[in-house]
This record gives structure tokens, C-alpha cells and sequence, in this order.
């Protein structure tokens, strides 16, 4: 159990910079194959267009270090992965 926090623990710190809005919306030639490398979505419009969509629903918690967007391209990156919580 501590080992499968460590690892999420470390695979979250390890991609922080990638995590961020700031990052995507950058125009930076990085953009798309990052985009496509972690979450397997094609590019930056579908990956927001789906963020959208999803947090509508999403009650944001105020105990929370990452924020909805970050939290949402976590999961992204970990399903494909089969990664436990």
C-alpha cells in the first residue's frame, strides 16, 4: 500500500510542470506530443473540450493540492497505465 503511494506521489511530482494550463496554452512546438505522449488525445482543443465537459460535474475540493485540471490530467495519464489510486 505505502509503495503505491510512493509511486503516485512520485509519478504526480515528476510531471507538475507539465500540469499546467499556463504550459498547454503556451503555443511552445512541445505542446502536441506532450498532449499526445500522456493522455493519448490527439491535441489541445479535444483535450479541453473534454475537460469542459467533464468538470461541470466536478465539485472542487478545498483540501486539494492540484487543481480540476491538473487533477484531470493525472487520470488521463494514469489509466492507460492501469495505475491504483
Amino acid at each position: 500500500m505505502e509503495e503505491c503511494l510512493d509511486k503516485s506521489l512520485q509519478f504526480v511530482g515528476v510531471y507538475t510542470d507539465v500540469l499546467t494550463k499556463e504550459f498547454m496554452e503556451s503555443g511552445s512546438s512541445k505542446v502536441p506530443d506532450v498532449i499526445k505522449f500522456y493522455t493519448g488525445l490527439p491535441s489541445y482543443s479535444r483535450l479541453m473540450v473534454l475537460f469542459e465537459y467533464l468538470s461541470s460535474g466536478i465539485v472542487e475540493s478545498k483540501y486539494s493540492v492540484l487543481s480540476l485540471f491538473q487533477q484531470f490530467f493525472v487520470v488521463l495519464m494514469k489509466l492507460p497505465l492501469n495505475v491504483p489510486d
